[in-house]
């Protein structure tokens, strides 16, 4: 994994740079996916977050390092609104 310490998590999540791949996996399969990423890729990848379930709200959470802090935690319809509501929003301001 990334070496938690050495990077600003505004960096790693947004600025420019190499290649970056977000992938979902099954919670069967996340061990294994893990053992993959741990052999072929040693520390160039980082576990994000976790994927509700049918019986939770839709929402969004990124979370880093041994402790799991969370850096992102907002609902996928409070993000959508803010998408599609950005250019109207800022004519009105």
């Amino acid at each position: 994994m990334v070496d938690n310490d050495s990077w600003r998590w505004d960096q790693l999540l947004f600025a420019e740079g190499g290649a970056r791949i977000v992938v979902s996996v099954a919670p069967d399969v996340e061990l294994e996916w893990e053992l993959y990423l741990e052999t072929h890729l040693k520390d160039h990848w980082q576990r994000l977050g976790q994927v509700g379930d049918a019986h939770t709200p839709l929402r969004l959470t990124v979370s880093a390092g041994a402790a799991e802090q969370v850096l992102i935690e907002l609902d996928v319809a409070t993000m959508q609104d803010s998408w599609v509501n950005a250019i109207e929003r800022r004519l009105e301001a």
